[in-house]
């Protein structure tokens, strides 16, 4: 019950942990989300970082050019054609 009392009485300092290392695209995509405005006067780290995993995830297309071309860089660079595949099949 003392630790959840601890990280309730400094949730503020939780907050400017996460906030400190994202990077001003990821800070603007935190602030277009509609709930910014409530969760930024209550502190709630929580909800900060679900609006982060939210916004960060690769799986979908994300509006930040950065996500993108670090994505298209990744797929990029484990393209190789196999030891036994057929040209035709490489290009396809």
């Amino acid at each position: 019950m003392k630790q959840w009392e601890d990280m309730h009485n400094n949730r503020a300092k939780f907050y400017e942990l996460i906030w400190q290392y994202l990077s001003q695209e990821s800070m603007a995509e935190v602030k277009r989300h509609v709930d910014y405005e409530v969760i930024r006067t209550n502190w709630n780290v929580q909800w900060v970082w679900e609006i982060i995993e939210e916004t960060h995830k690769v799986i979908i297309i994300s509006p930040t050019a950065s996500v993108i071309k670090k994505l298209a860089h990744k797929e990029y660079q484990l393209m190789h054609q196999g030891p036994y595949q057929s040209i035709i099949t490489y290009k396809e």
